[in-house]
């Protein structure tokens, strides 16, 4: 009986990582966006080249995404990835 993991648990299992997801969510959007800018220019890195960084950054984060061996890390909306893993 105490091996079952029970509605209750995954709830609170579930609850607990939305909770750290929107937590980092906010501490990205709230600090790392604003403060970038501001590093990038300390550093004497042009507005241009920090924007080819993030560009860089976001098309190796859809790349992970859509070679992951785990469908479950797909984007809900490609097609292609739930078509592969089937």
């Amino acid at each position: 009986m105490a091996d079952r993991i029970t509605f209750r648990t995954m709830a609170f299992g579930l609850v607990g990582f939305l909770f750290l997801v929107e937590l980092t969510s906010g501490i990205l959007q709230g600090y790392y966006v604003p403060l970038a800018s501001k590093i990038a220019g300390h550093i004497g890195v042009d507005t241009a080249d920090y924007n080819w960084t993030e560009a860089a950054q976001l098309l190796v984060s859809a790349l992970v995404c859509r070679c992951s061996p785990s469908w479950a890390t797909c984007s809900a909306t490609s097609a292609s990835c739930s078509r592969r893993r089937r």
